[in-house]
Formats: C-alpha cells, structure tokens, sequence
C-alpha cells in the first residue's frame, strides 16, 4: 500500500501533546497519530452502533464521550486544502 503525505497545523498545545506521546511511548509522531486515528475511527463506528466509549479499570468501566480536546487541521500534501478540521470543543 503506498502512502500519502499530509501537511498538519497543530496548536502549540497539540504539538507539544504528540511529541509527549512519541517520546514516551517510543514512537515517532507519525505512529502516534496513526495510532489516534485509528482509536477515533474505532470510537466512531461504536458510537454509530449506539454503543459508547470507556474505560475499563478493576472491574469498574467510566463511560467517556468521544471528543477530540485540541485544534487539529490535516491539510493533502497535494493542494494544501483541509481534509480534516477539529476545533477544540
């Protein structure tokens, strides 16, 4: 499978959240995002199905909306136009 580039403006909180992650984790910032992506696509199918999100902790669950806290804008690499916008809620 080939990939595509992307272009992505994040806020100052935002970049400094992803290189956080990376740098934890062991990743780079590509995987980390790949990763987010691939949760969020997970959360959204579920809330589609009307079923919710949560956290399994012991034997206890904590529900939790499916939200993106920090502004993203993923631009195509091609025309620099958006493809995805989220504004902080």
């Amino acid at each position: 499978m080939s990939r595509k580039r992307l272009n992505l403006d994040l806020t100052p909180e935002a970049y400094e959240l992803l290189q956080k992650l990376a740098d934890e984790s062991g990743k780079t910032m590509a995987e980390v995002l790949r990763t987010g992506l691939a949760l969020y696509g997970i959360a959204r199918d579920e809330q589609a199905n009307g079923r919710e999100l949560g956290v399994v902790h012991g034997d206890k669950v904590q529900r939790h909306p499916v939200r993106i806290p920090l502004g993203v804008v993923v631009r195509s690499a091609v025309n620099g136009q958006p493809i995805l916008e989220h504004t902080p809620l």
